[in-house]
């Protein structure tokens, strides 16, 4: 279901926690002709991205409807680009949230470079840190630079680790609450949520990676009832 549309089925102030990763308008099948270039070992990646797509997103109308649906004294969290920084918290500040700080992840490999010397290549991803209202980590003392090794076996071209997803997680929520990503991907969030034992709700526009959320959810499910 598309997001927007999934959300406005939502009660006001059903859920404890908002953690998501939006598109970060990357053209893709771009992308995937030059990786095809740099040979053989990238061929995996490329079969990703080609079944992967960016769409727009009404900024404005989404920020909106978390604001909404998230209860007041709560965290949100939202991984995004750089060039997305300012935009994020424009729309976050006017729908209510009081922008916090910006996360640094720092990932144990840098990605390609495919401008091919005009910039540097990334080994790092923003996260935007937004409260509703007046709410304090569980535990105090963290900073903003957040060491988790990327995933060794992605589904998705913007899989994030679950050890990075479940950190925030149980510093902003506690056991039993309801966290949202409206963005599921590939289900990590919704993983994290099971190892922690949160509840968790979501939406997917692609049929294909809501399939291989429902896999994934199925397998860690089983492990946490054996466990």
């Amino acid at each position: 279901m598309e997001c927007l549309k999934g959300l406005k089925l939502m009660p006001d102030s059903s859920v404890d926690l908002i953690i998501t990763d939006p598109p970060y308008n990357v053209d893709y099948n771009k992308k995937s002709a030059m990786l095809q270039k740099t040979g053989r070992s990238r061929a995996k990646q490329v079969e990703r991205d080609a079944h992967f797509k960016d769409s727009f997103l009404d900024y404005k109308k989404w920020c909106a409807e978390i604001f909404r649906v998230l209860k007041d004294n709560s965290h949100a969290y939202i991984f995004c680009a750089d060039a997305q920084i300012s935009f994020w918290k424009k729309f976050m500040v006017q729908a209510g949230f009081k922008f916090r700080n910006t996360l640094i992840w720092v990932k144990n490999r840098q990605g390609l470079d495919v401008t091919h010397g005009l910039k540097y290549a990334y080994r790092s991803e923003f996260c935007l840190f937004f409260n509703k209202g007046v709410k304090k980590l569980n535990k105090l003392g963290l900073n903003n630079i957040l060491k988790f090794k990327c995933c060794s076996c992605n589904i998705h071209p913007t899989q994030k680790p679950i050890d990075l997803l479940r950190f925030l997680i149980i510093n902003s929520s506690i056991h039993g609450d309801l966290i949202l990503d409206s963005f599921m991907g590939s289900g990590s969030t919704a993983v994290a949520c099971i190892d922690s034992g949160r509840n968790y709700v979501g939406f997917e526009l692609s049929e294909h990676y809501w399939i291989e959320s429902l896999k994934r959810l199925k397998k860690s499910d089983n492990q946490i009832r054996i466990f």
